[in-house]
């Protein structure tokens, strides 16, 4: 998964993410992604995830993969 950048979205900021496979896509804060992240938060020019099993957290800007 690779952080593209933060887009907005009708007032709402979100991350916009690519697997390198698929068409890129969006998720809010608090969404979990691709099964094994949740965005934590979404900051002027970076994310921050954590595992979903609790194993940590990271900070990743854009062109960054987790």
């Amino acid at each position: 998964m690779k952080f593209i950048g933060i887009v907005e979205k009708q007032g709402l900021k979100v991350a916009a993410l690519s697997d390198c496979r698929s068409t890129p896509r969006t998720a809010p804060r608090g969404a979990t992604i691709d099964g094994r992240y949740r965005l934590i938060r979404i900051g002027v020019e970076s994310i921050v995830i954590e595992h979903v099993d609790g194993r940590g957290r990271t900070t990743v800007r854009p062109g960054r993969v987790p």
